[in-house]
């Protein structure tokens, strides 16, 4: 009741899109480890749907993939893990479990994106640092991401599903600094370079959540290497008003918050 309240108070201060976190939340069939004990039904989550798009709000399911793992294959098979947060995208056995997730939150969404996350890859900020307490746990390595990015952005395509991610990694501290209006910038170790690989539709989500400028040259500067760009946001009410006014007198066609 809580969320379709709340999805019709958005639809009346009007938002048009509704995006879910999928991990932990929804009791998939096939992938049982999925989910959490507090879990939604499939039944309830149409019905989540079916209400936010009767409000004419597109609907997209957020699945935490390569990173945040805690979320996910952390669940599933701990094994599959390349360090605590991240899952080794050298294993097949990896794509065999998220190709049958995305698979089943297609036929569950059918959705026009899914939000692949992405972001804050673990240990790239603080790399020299983590070196000595890894005990043998390894760092994704910037090529890794890169593949792991385009391996899931094929699969989706071929489903005729547009692929959503975090843009952080993909941003250079270097020209940004180390945080840009609240934004961890997290192109550390080569990341920044995949920009240039990254397929240009792709919808890049710009977050930034605590900073005090007027300015946020990163969602312009996304724009200008040819991505679609979301803006996001979470609480801090001076930040959630700055960025929004700069979206807005920046976005295009098809952009927005």
């Amino acid at each position: 009741k809580d969320v379709l309240r709340t999805i019709l108070q958005a639809q009346e201060r009007g938002f048009n899109t509704l995006i879910l976190r999928a991990s932990c939340a929804i009791q998939l069939k096939r992938t049982p480890k999925f989910a959490s004990k507090w879990a939604y039904t499939i039944t309830d989550i149409k019905e989540i749907i079916a209400a936010a798009r009767e409000q004419g709000m597109e609907v997209i399911p957020e699945v935490n993939l390569l990173t945040h793992q805690h979320l996910l294959m952390d669940l599933i098979n701990k094994d599959l893990l390349l360090n605590e947060e991240t899952y080794d995208p050298g294993r097949p056995e990896v794509y065999e479990i998220i190709f049958s997730i995305l698979e089943e939150i297609i036929e569950v969404f059918h959705p026009k994106y899914i939000h692949i996350g992405h972001d804050e890859v673990f240990g790239i900020q603080n790399y020299f640092k983590l070196q000595k307490k890894l005990r043998g746990k390894q760092i994704l390595k910037a090529e890794d991401y890169l593949a792991d990015v385009l391996k899931i952005y094929e699969f989706l395509k071929s489903r005729g599903v547009g692929t959503m991610m975090w843009a952080d990694m993909l941003l250079d501290p270097h020209v940004f600094g180390n945080d840009s209006g609240g934004a961890s910038v997290n192109g550390y170790q080569g990341y920044a370079a995949l920009i240039k690989s990254i397929p240009r539709d792709v919808i890049l989500c710009d977050w930034h959540y605590s900073g005090k400028s007027s300015e946020f040259p990163a969602y312009t500067d996304l724009q200008k290497q040819g991505f679609t760009v979301w803006g996001a946001v979470w609480k801090d009410p001076e930040t959630i008003r700055a960025f929004s006014a700069y979206v807005a007198k920046y976005a295009r066609s098809g952009e927005g918050m």
